[in-house]
């Protein structure tokens, strides 16, 4: 019986997917780490618009204190605090935090999203 060497490239390799942003792709396993619909459309999709602008947004429309931060988002006080496991390719992460920038604060505080690895 003869064997064969079959040889299996661990690299991922990258991918450009519809919406023009890059996901990585591991060929022995014909998997992509993002939808090849979008890397991007998926993150924001998912991460931002279903989960971050969620809690923004209900705790900005009911004013309630939430139970992930240490005050309220909205007044004075924006403390949500934000725990990323997996980190994988960052993307979420970066996602987050370009639009916790985009949130209302006091002149001069800056919402920083603090990943830990």
């Amino acid at each position: 019986m003869e064997r064969k060497l079959l040889i299996i490239n661990p690299y991922p390799s990258v991918l450009i997917t519809a919406d023009g942003s890059h996901t990585l792709y591991v060929e022995a396993l014909k998997e992509p780490y993002h939808s090849t619909f979008g890397a991007i459309t998926e993150s924001r999709w998912i991460f931002i618009q279903n989960g971050f602008r969620f809690v923004i947004d209900t705790l900005q429309v009911t004013n309630k204190k939430s139970p992930l931060s240490r005050g309220k988002v909205s007044g004075n006080n924006h403390a949500l605090n934000i725990l990323e496991i997996g980190f994988g390719t960052g993307l979420n992460a970066l996602l987050t935090q370009m639009e916790a920038e985009k949130l209302p604060g006091p002149p001069g505080k800056r919402h920083i999203l603090r990943t830990v690895l």
